[in-house]
């Protein structure tokens, strides 16, 4: 931790680096949906999702649990910033616009409370253009692993 004390080893660069590794592994499912994981801080993470032919439902919008994956996996890294391995614990999404053959969605989490034992995150997921598409609140259950 080059000298640095544990709790500001937690809100250092190289830490927020080294969040962003672990949530850009290759051979995951984010990378095979086409989520990138853009950027992290203390508490709140951005992702995009690049679209792709298979994301879209019989209507030819994307298909509701795809935002969803999205949403969870930029909320599940802004949990994981609190600096512990976290999974899901409970979620509810609110579909507001259809998305329609965009280029891209963008996700930006945005934190609640980081309780010691549960994390809770908005997430609201949008177009290029800004429309919003979805707004989520996901519980994360910290698992007090490293990452």
């Amino acid at each position: 931790m080059s000298g640095n004390t544990k709790e500001n080893y937690y809100t250092s660069k190289e830490f927020f680096e080294k969040v962003l590794r672990y949530r850009r592994l290759e051979g995951t499912a984010s990378e095979y949906m086409g989520i990138e994981i853009t950027d992290v801080g203390p508490g709140w993470a951005k992702g995009e999702l690049a679209f792709r032919e298979y994301h879209v439902n019989p209507i030819g919008s994307v298909h509701g649990g795809v935002i969803f994956f999205l949403a969870d996996s930029v909320g599940g890294t802004a949990a994981s910033s609190r600096g512990s391995r976290v999974t899901t614990a409970n979620g509810t999404i609110s579909y507001l616009n259809a998305a329609m053959n965009p280029e891209k969605l963008i996700a930006e989490a945005v934190e609640l409370k980081a309780g010691k034992n549960l994390l809770t995150y908005d997430i609201y997921i949008r177009t290029e253009e800004g429309k919003l598409v979805a707004k989520a609140t996901l519980e994360y259950f910290s698992l007090h692993m490293e990452i």
